[in-house]
């Protein structure tokens, strides 16, 4: 929903902002090696990426479930849909209108044509 969202909000800068958003997610989620081990930046971000969440909740069903983590990354893992729902469902048409301009000017620059 996140990746959608910000396609959907910014086009092409959306997909450039999801692309860097999966290095830092993939950095900092812990998936790959521990969260203690990675620079403080990554550290810092682990809590406010959704991918942390998502490994934490692969974890509990290979570890075995302690059902409080398990309650707790759902919840918040939901969370992150309905936040990026409601932006989505709020700002898109707001978004598209102020950006109608631009976004025709691009079209005519032919810049971003693919052949």
């Amino acid at each position: 929903m996140l990746i959608y969202t910000l396609v959907a909000l910014f086009s092409n800068g959306g997909k450039a902002v999801c692309v860097i958003l999966l290095v830092l997610q993939i950095s900092s989620s812990g998936g790959t090696f521990p969260v203690q081990v990675t620079p403080p930046f990554f550290q810092f971000i682990n809590p406010y990426l959704p991918f942390t969440y998502a490994i934490s909740l692969l974890r509990e069903t290979v570890g075995g479930m302690i059902w409080s983590v398990v309650n707790m990354d759902v919840l918040i893992l939901f969370l992150f849909f309905m936040i990026t729902f409601f932006i989505g469902f709020f700002l898109k048409n707001r978004l598209l209108q102020k950006t109608a301009a631009f976004r025709r000017k691009l079209a005519q620059s032919r810049m971003t044509e693919h052949e």
